[in-house]
């Protein structure tokens, strides 16, 4: 282990350098995995010795959530015919926190018009339907 390592280091009248640690899949934490100068090399009294320390293995990487297509078709509020500003946009929880995405929809559209909507969601979501600067919808997924 490090604190070994460093007591021989000193034993031998030499001294101990720089102390770095890394992940190290199949050292236990603490242990010396590599020196400067290598082990078994010549050195002179007093030379410093460098020491690379596991700090364990390294954090398992979280899995990629799944994301779930989707398909809705919003048919747009309003007279037949009538332009509106309509937006659309994806709010996704990943991780217990909502996450509004860039919109899905955005620009002039008839009323009545039906217009398809596509996308993946990662978590509990819904999309927001905005027609004119107004909240008009929300549509649970999916």
């Amino acid at each position: 282990n490090v604190a070994e390592a460093q007591r021989l280091i000193s034993v031998a009248a030499l001294t101990v350098g720089n102390v770095q640690s890394k992940p190290d899949p199949t050292s236990p934490k603490d242990t010396v995995i590599a020196s400067d100068p290598p082990a078994d090399t010549p050195v002179a009294p007093g030379q410093t010795v460098n020491l690379t320390v596991s700090s364990g293995p390294p954090a398992p990487v979280p899995p990629v959530p799944e994301g779930k297509p989707f398909e809705k078709v919003i048919i747009v509020p309003g007279a037949a015919g009538k332009p509106h500003d309509v937006r659309v946009t994806l709010v996704d929880t990943v991780g217990g926190v909502p996450s509004e995405q860039p919109p899905l929809v955005d620009g002039k559209k008839q009323g009545g018009e039906k217009v398809p909507v596509r996308g993946t969601f990662f978590g509990p979501a819904y999309l927001r339907v905005i027609v004119d600067g107004i909240e008009v919808q929300k549509i649970d997924l999916p």
